[in-house]
């Protein structure tokens, strides 16, 4: 399938779901190890109008994060 065969999304607003999505981020620690968080209290909404996106919208609750370090 080309790129010109997918189609655009129909126009209105589409919530994150939060039970399916995740944020999160990893930083390395002078090149030994990393520093792995998340957040699980996410909410999203992205706008499409007329195919395109017109607006992206997104919070999460830092009191949320959950911590992994690993090496």
């Amino acid at each position: 399938m080309s790129a010109a065969e997918i189609a655009a999304a129909p126009t209105g607003t589409w919530s994150v779901d939060p039970v399916h999505s995740s944020v999160g981020f990893e930083v390395k620690l002078l090149g030994v190890s990393s520093y792995r968080a998340g957040f699980g209290d996410v909410d999203g909404r992205v706008v499409f109008d007329d195919g395109a996106v017109s607006a992206i919208d997104g919070s999460v609750r830092v009191d949320s994060q959950t911590r992994s370090p690993s090496g």
